[in-house]
């Protein structure tokens, strides 16, 4: 179910989701981030990190491993088919990613 945008163009929010999640199709790698935390996703590369945007705006303080129920609760706010890396294939809204 989607959410209408029309609060933001109206002027009335400037807020339109909690949390969020960024990446690229070439790759597996994502960032998670909502007002607290920014959770960074990198399945082939390495650890994943979380930073505290309240304590530690400059992201220089990695708390993934004293906190890894947060970790998976943020990641479990999307499906897995979020984490797979390729395009989506001609005409296929639905499909893999892969293709």
């Amino acid at each position: 179910h989607g959410k209408s945008f029309r609060p933001v163009i109206e002027g009335t929010t400037d807020e339109h989701r909690d949390t969020i999640m960024v990446g690229t199709h070439e790759s597996s790698y994502r960032v998670i981030r909502n007002k607290t935390w920014s959770l960074f996703i990198r399945p082939e590369e390495g650890p994943n990190e979380l930073f505290n945007l309240q304590t530690d705006p400059a992201e220089q303080h990695n708390v993934a491993s004293q906190n890894p129920d947060l970790v998976a609760s943020l990641r479990d706010q999307f499906g897995p088919i979020y984490f797979l890396p390729g395009r989506l294939k001609e005409n296929d809204n639905h499909g893999p990613l892969r293709g």
